[in-house]
């Protein structure tokens, strides 16, 4: 039951994220921080003390891989705090996850708009990318799993 909590309120703030990210090509400071705020507190109540730690230390371990394709210009700042996001509300385990899924839809999407539109500058909105891959990601998790 606490899982499905969390993972509607996941849903939540990146519905909010992929709807920001098309409309204004940017994902919102706000938006990514309450969730994180929201992952932090909801896993103190959940699991005390070991839920804060686990939701604390995920957000940084997120940091610290994520912050790598941002210095390199392959992914926006607000994307590196959605990733956060997640993993403060699930785990980094979970973001890893959701973030190869909807990598792997958004280089597919890539893909088409470069080959078959033939268009040369191609912007990936990943926080769309990343709400998609949430859902295909849990589908699969509750189909295999």
């Amino acid at each position: 039951m606490k899982t499905y909590i969390s993972l509607i309120i996941l849903a939540f703030f990146m519905s909010i994220c992929a709807y920001t990210d098309i409309k204004k090509e940017k994902l919102l400071n706000y938006v990514t921080y309450s969730g994180m705020t929201v992952g932090i507190v909801l896993n103190y109540i959940f699991y005390q003390k070991d839920g804060l730690l686990s939701s604390v230390v995920s957000i940084l371990v997120a940091l610290a891989i994520f912050i790598i394709p941002y210095l390199i210009k392959q992914m926006g700042a607000g994307d590196v705090k959605e990733l956060m996001m997640i993993s403060s509300i699930m785990n980094i385990y979970y973001c890893v996850g959701v973030t190869i899924t909807g990598s792997f839809l958004g280089g597919l999407w890539a893909l088409y708009r470069f080959f078959i539109k033939k268009e040369k500058h191609i912007k990936v909105p990943l926080g769309l990318f990343l709400f998609i891959g949430l859902i295909v990601y849990q589908t699969a998790i509750i189909l295999f799993a």
